[in-house]
């Protein structure tokens, strides 16, 4: 029987206050082929249909409001392990084979976090995770969400929020991103798209 695999290197953990823009960037690394939206059960769509979904979703979010496009830390493990120790983390009785199955896959998933606490013990628990740090949160200005202070805590990359503020740098730090990932299939138009879209959304 294949067990969940906590030395996998496809998890990239993602760590940012709430509102600062997070779900963002991830759902720009989610939509390439060797990557996934943060929900199990999408986890063979392809890029195209990932893209769509998330178009889709956007605009059927009412203004003024924000659900994350019903994606997420929760929908990816069925458990969205804020607040376990690395002991608790290690013992879950895994619902569903396919989460499993992801853990020992080829493509890399996400799992936020915005506390410090629950950074170190994930990173304990997922020794050979690729982790990314959200610096300078309090930029960026919307209406949905005042972000809090930064998340101090040591990550292989760093993403700069006040990138957001301009769609030009918005769009380099998403595919330097996909550089640093080794990901071939950068689209800049979809990317563009998103992001006109979205941050018209945030700020309405």
């Amino acid at each position: 029987m294949v067990i969940y695999n906590y030395n996998t290197d496809k998890l990239v953990i993602v760590a940012y206050p709430t509102g600062a823009g997070g779900k963002f960037l991830v759902n720009c690394l989610g939509v390439s082929e060797v990557a996934c939206l943060q929900d199990w059960e999408l986890y063979n769509l392809t890029p195209k249909q990932k893209k769509q979904l998330i178009l889709d979703r956007l605009a059927s979010t009412p203004k003024g409001t924000w659900q994350d496009l019903d994606l997420g830390c929760f929908k990816m493990f069925e458990n969205n392990l804020d607040g376990m120790t690395v002991k608790e983390i290690h013992s879950i009785d895994w619902e569903f084979q396919k989460i499993v199955d992801i853990s020992n896959g080829s493509k890399y998933y996400f799992q936020v976090t915005h506390n410090a606490q629950d950074h170190a013990e994930l990173v304990n628990a997922f020794p050979n995770t690729r982790t990314i740090n959200f610096v300078n949160s309090n930029q960026l200005k919307r209406n949905i969400y005042k972000p809090i202070e930064d998340i101090n805590v040591k990550a292989e990359f760093i993403f700069d929020v006040t990138n957001y503020k301009d769609r030009s740098n918005t769009l380099n730090s998403v595919q330097e991103f996909y550089n640093h990932f080794g990901l071939q299939d950068f689209d800049r138009n979809f990317i563009l798209d998103y992001y006109e879209k979205w941050i018209k959304h945030i700020n309405e």
